[in-house]
Formats: C-alpha cells, structure tokens, sequence
C-alpha cells in the first residue's frame, strides 16, 4: 500500500511539472536546458529564462548567413566552426555537421516556442539570434528553393568562381561546351528566367575577377603600415588578454574553495541535499563559463603576428596567386574579404560590401564598377 501511494505521488508530481512546462511554453517560455547558442539564466523576478551566449550566438547567427547564401554544406561549416576555438556541445562533442543541421532547423533561435509533441507554436518571449526571413531563407535553401540553390560540384578547382552572385541575385555557376574540336569554359546564371542570363567565357570572368582584386588591394607601402599597426593592437590585446587570464583564474580558484566549502557543509549536515545541489550548480555553471572564456582568451594569445605577416603578404599578392588557392580555400577568402559576396555585370565584378582592408584603398580611390545591364541568354547553366 506504501508503494502505491508513494507511486501515486510520483505521478502526481511529474503531471504538475508537466503541466507547469506547458503552461511556461504556452506563454513564450523556454522550459528545457538551452539549445546551442542560447544560456539559460534567472530573470530579475526569478524565472529561469534563455539569453543569447555571448560567445555561441554569433556563431549560430554566422552559421544561418553562411548557409543562405547557398554555397556551403553542412560539413565544411562544421569544420569552419571547430577552427574557430573550443565551442564543443552540452555533451563535449565538437561541431558536427548533424549539428549544424538542427542548429538551422531550430525555430527558436528565430524567436519561436516550437513544441510539436504538446501542438505548441508560439512567439517565444527570449531574444531571436537571426530574424524570421533569414531563418525562412534557410529552410528555402534546404528544401532546394529556385531562389537559393546549391551549385553543383561547388569544389570543382576548373570553375573556382562557382557561387559568385548574378545581377539577379542568383549563383552563378560553370561548364564546358564541346565544340567540333575541343571544350570551352563558361560560366553563366543557374536562374533559367534571369533577365541578364548569358554565356559568360571562363577566361574573360576570371581576368574580371583579377582586375577586380587588383582595384582594391592596398599599395605595398600601405600593406606595410597596415601590418604594423595591427601588430601595436595585437600586442596592446596580448597585454590585456594576459591580466584578464589571472583575473579568470582567481575566480575558477574561488569557485572551487566555495564547492569544498559547500560539500563540507554537507558532509556536516549543516545544510540540507537541496540547497547543497542547487548551490553547486550554480558555481559548477559559472565555472564552466569562466573556463570557455579562459580558453578563448589563451586561444588569441597565440603568437599571431607570424599569422598577421602571411595574411599581409597572401592579400598583397592575392591577385596572382587566387588561382593556385584550392577552391574552398578561394571561398572562405571570399566570404572574408567580400562579406556580402560580389556580383558579375558586362562592366565587371562588384560587391555591396568590401572588408575593412580593401577599404583601405577604397577610401583613396574611386569604385570605377557601375551598375552594367547584361543581356543575352545561351547556354543554359544546371544548378
């Protein structure tokens, strides 16, 4: 009879947390532990609620507007991410590419509850990390959308500009056409209704490209400056970085006193389970978030200025050496360098936004590309 009522109990209690969660989800309320980019923390009123992680939310939000642009696969984000640092999962497993699936799949991280199990769909009272029609965008490339679709064979190293951008928003991709004799390269629009779909030559699109490079990559005495400066800002954060290191390390340090302290206390019984439980899990959170940071900030004490003297040098010779550069490795230095990629007209390449190094030169000069309407339209291009 103890038995059934203690089982009854049981049951009674897990109905009210169940209850309690749909009632918490209903109302725009996260109830689990927090989905990858996201913390879970307690409001000023004593919720326990979800915030964006300061070191795992841009990550999420690089991940969706990658992924929108519709030249890059699930794998080859993961590995861009483990370059990254130490952002190993809830579980101490490193970005895979399952993950970055269900991280682009997760509605929450668009400021929804999405509870299929219990039929709840709601706005979620948590901050969004990417907007709705960027999340929607994704899902469009996903389900392979007209207006966002993977190129094929993307890594081809004979079509290295695979993924630049049409005037129609479209990828652009490449081909051979056989000829009586021999093949001919050409790149052209994957978008069968583009209105300025034509057969682009391979040679005259990339010699565009290279022009293009070359309009904007600093002078070498520039190049130079640029250099040292960076080096003075590099050695300026190594400093700073090293005095918040000791910082981090006493706080781990009192952390660990305080969990002794508590399982001490324990251990005499001068406080209960339940206290002692919650206390240490706090401290044991904190510490793991103190611990990420640690290892962030011993990650960019590397010796970086070696790296800062090859990045110089590989953009300064950048528009001789693109071709030699494996295709994947030519577009993260797109991606980099043009952060909202570059498009292609008659005139030749431009691009809506430059990185703050061809700014350099941009800021000397002139943008002599303008706004060119192609036309024509053969041959046609698959995606």
């Amino acid at each position: 009879m103890l038995a059934g009522l203690n089982n009854l109990d049981n049951d009674m209690r897990t109905e009210r947390t169940v209850t309690g969660m749909r009632s918490k989800a209903l109302d725009g309320y996260w109830s689990w532990g927090a989905p990858w980019g996201y913390r879970n923390i307690t409001d000023v009123t004593g919720r326990r609620v979800i915030e964006p992680h300061p070191q795992r939310a841009p990550i999420v939000k690089f991940l969706f507007e990658e992924y929108s642009r519709g030249t890059r696969t699930f794998r080859e984000l993961a590995a861009e991410v483990n370059e990254m640092g130490d952002l190993r999962s809830k579980h101490g497993l490193k970005m895979s590419h399952q993950l970055v699936q269900k991280i682009l799949t997760n509605p929450i991280h668009c400021g929804k509850i999405d509870v299929p199990t219990w039929g709840i769909a709601t706005e979620g009272k948590h901050e969004p990390i990417v907007s709705v029609e960027l999340f929607e965008e994704v899902q469009n490339v996903m389900r392979g959308g007209n207006s966002r679709t993977q190129p094929r064979n993307i890594n081809n190293p004979d079509f290295p500009l695979r993924g630049v951008e049409c005037l129609c928003g479209t990828h652009i991709s490449g081909g051979y056409v056989t000829g009586r004799s021999k093949r001919y390269g050409y790149y052209g629009c994957t978008n069968t209704k583009c209105p300025y779909k034509k057969a682009i030559p391979k040679q005259k699109l990339e010699d565009s490209f290279t022009e293009f490079l070359q309009r904007y990559t600093p002078e070498t005495n520039l190049m130079e400056a640029l250099a040292e400066a960076l080096k003075i800002v590099h050695r300026k954060q190594k400093r700073q970085n090293t005095q918040q290191t000791q910082k981090l390390k006493q706080k781990i340090e009192k952390l660990e006193r305080e969990l002794e302290d508590l399982l001490q206390l324990r251990l005499e019984q001068t406080i209960d389970n339940r206290d002692f439980l919650v206390e240490t899990d706090k401290r044991k959170i904190l510490k793991r978030e103190i611990e990420v940071a640690l290892q962030n900030l011993q990650t960019s004490n590397a010796d970086e200025e070696s790296a800062i003297d090859f990045g110089i040098k590989l953009i300064e010779q950048l528009p001789l050496l693109w071709k030699e550069l494996e295709p994947a490795e030519l577009r993260l230095l797109r991606n980099s360098l043009f952060p909202k990629n570059i498009q292609y007209t008659d005139a030749g390449f431009k691009t809506a936004e430059l990185s703050p190094i061809y700014k350099v030169k941009a800021a000397s000069g002139t943008d002599e590309n303008r706004l060119v309407t192609p036309r024509g339209i053969e041959p046609r291009f698959q995606a």
